[in-house]
C-alpha cells in the first residue's frame, strides 16, 4: 500500500497542531485571556519563549518539547481497534474546524519563517478568502497556535495605540463583527475605519477580509493585495484523514474516492464532521462524496420539461428543439 507523501506545508502544520492540542487546554486560564473581549494574549507553552517577531525570524527552528503533545496525542487519534483513544477524549482537544482551518492556514504560509515575516514592525497583511462564518474560529486558532506565544493581541486600534517598548510585543488583529451570516453597514464602516485608523501604528498589522467587507478602492489602494486563504483541497483533506487515522493510509486509493477540490473548496463544517465520525479513512472519503453527489442532486432538481403545461410559442420552441436534439442522438 502506498504511503502518504506529506506536502511541504506539512512540518509546519505538525508544528502548529502540536501547539494546538496543548493551547486549547488553556482555555479557561484566566491569564491567557481567552474570554477578554478587549487584549487577548497568545498562550505561552513551556518550552515557547515569547520573542519579537525579528527575533524568531532569524532562529532556528525551536526544538521539539518533550512537554508539547505529538501528533498522535491529538483528539483524532485511534487505538488500534479503530475506537476513539480515551485518554485523548477526556481532555480538551482541538475541534474538527479548528484543525482544519490550522490546516488551510498552515498551507497559506508554508512555514513558520513565512508566518513571521508577516508580523515584522510595520508589516500589513489582508487575509483573503474568509467566509463570514469562518472569522472567529480564524482569529482563535491564529491566536493559540500561530501568533507568538505571549504576545498581546489588539482588535481595535486603541488596544494597541499606547503600548510602551516594556510591553510583550503586540500585534493588531482586525475583522469584522459578524455573526456569521452577515455584517451590518455600521459594523462595515466602523471596520473600515479601523484599518484606515491602524495604518499610522508601527505594530503589524494583520487584517481578516471577508469578500462582505471588502474596502472601497479609496482605502484597498493602500492595502497590499490579499494572500487568499487556502481552500480545502485533497491534500488538506488527505492530511486531515492522516490525522485522524494515521500514517498507514492509502493514499491513491482515497484519491480515486474524494471529491474533486473544486467540491471540496465548498465543504461545510458538518459535512466534515459527519465525515470523520467513519471508522476509517476510506469510508470517510466516500461519505464526503456521498454528501457532494446529494447536493448536486439537490441542485438541479426542479421542474421538467414533461411536467410544464401549456402551449405558448416559447414553450412549443423548447420542446422543438429537445425533440430535434434526441433525433441527433440517435
Amino acid at each position: 500500500m502506498p504511503r502518504y507523501q506529506p506536502p511541504s506545508w506539512s512540518p509546519y502544520a505538525e508544528e502548529i497542531l502540536q501547539r494546538l492540542s496543548f493551547t486549547v487546554t488553556l482555555r479557561d486560564d484566566a491569564q491567557n485571556g481567552y474570554g477578554s473581549d478587549m487584549v487577548r494574549t497568545a498562550p505561552e507553552a513551556d518550552g515557547l519563549a515569547c520573542a519579537m517577531p525579528e527575533l524568531l525570524m532569524e532562529a532556528e527552528p525551536p526544538p521539539e518539547d518533550d512537554d508539547l503533545p505529538g501528533l498522535d496525542d491529538l483528539g483524532f487519534d485511534k487505538v488500534p481497534d479503530g475506537g476513539p483513544n480515551d485518554a485523548a477524549r477526556d481532555r480538551p482537544q482541538p475541534s474538527v474546524v479548528q484543525v482544519s482551518v490550522a490546516l488551510r492556514l498552515a498551507a497559506t504560509f508554508g512555514s513558520n519563517q513565512a508566518f513571521l515575516r508577516c508580523l515584522a514592525p510595520g508589516a500589513v497583511m489582508v487575509l483573503g478568502g474568509v467566509e463570514l462564518d469562518e472569522v472567529r474560529v480564524i482569529g482563535d486558532v491564529l491566536r493559540l497556535a500561530f501568533f507568538p506565544p505571549g504576545c498581546r493581541i489588539g482588535s481595535k486600534p486603541a488596544h494597541v495605540r499606547h503600548a510602551s517598548s516594556g510591553d510583550r510585543p503586540a500585534i493588531l488583529r482586525l475583522a469584522p463583527e459578524t455573526d456569521g451570516e452577515g455584517i451590518s453597514a455600521l459594523e462595515r464602516s466602523r471596520f473600515h475605519r479601523n484599518i484606515a485608523e491602524a495604518l499610522e501604528l508601527a505594530v503589524p498589522l494583520l487584517i481578516l477580509q471577508p469578500a462582505d467587507a471588502a474596502p472601497e478602492p479609496d482605502l484597498a489602494r493602500y492595502l497590499p493585495a490579499p494572500v487568499r486563504l487556502a481552500a480545502v483541497d485533497r491534500e488538506i483533506m488527505l492530511h486531515h484523514l492522516r490525522l485522524a487515522y494515521g500514517d498507514e493510509i492509502d493514499a491513491d486509493a482515497l484519491r480515486d474516492v474524494l471529491p474533486p477540490d473544486t467540491a471540496l473548496a465548498d465543504l461545510q463544517d458538518i459535512a466534515l464532521r459527519v465525515s470523520l465520525r467513519a471508522p476509517d479513512a476510506l469510508e470517510a472519503a466516500r461519505r464526503l462524496t456521498g454528501f457532494f453527489g446529494a447536493k448536486e442532486k439537490a441542485a438541479v432538481t426542479g421542474p421538467r420539461l414533461e411536467h410544464i403545461a401549456g402551449d405558448s410559442e416559447a414553450l412549443t420552441a423548447v420542446r422543438q428543439l429537445v425533440a430535434d436534439l434526441s433525433l441527433w442522438q440517435q
